[in-house]
């Protein structure tokens, strides 16, 4: 089971990482959807930073809950900015590492 949770925060962490990287980059499709939504491209920059601090924060034990909780935040963020923009359906299985991150977060809490 430590296996799974290992590779799984492993896998949050680095889809957190890409996606930050993208906002911060303003690679088009970031900056075009978050047009869509009616956002100002202001919010990238911060909205990538969380997602490039946050699975930082997981390398380290005593930080990990603290990044597993930005990872959950940071895509939620993003679904929200999908539904904003009329992607419903991308927005739903957008929820899925929102979810993932979630559960990983209740495992860490439960580590002794």
């Amino acid at each position: 089971m430590r296996f799974l949770q290992i590779a799984l925060v492993t896998v949050l962490a680095l889809l957190s990482l890409a996606a930050g990287a993208a906002k911060l980059l303003a690679a088009p499709g970031e900056t075009a959807l978050v047009a869509d939504a009616g956002l100002s491209s202001a919010w990238l920059w911060p909205h990538g930073a969380l997602q490039v601090i946050a699975p930082v924060l997981v390398a380290f034990a005593k930080l990990r809950r603290v990044g597993l909780a930005g990872i959950a935040i940071g895509f939620a963020l993003s679904c929200l900015v999908i539904f904003l923009a009329g992607y419903p359906a991308f927005g739903a299985f957008s929820l899925i590492p929102v979810a993932l991150a979630g559960w990983a977060l209740h495992i860490e809490g439960r580590q002794p």
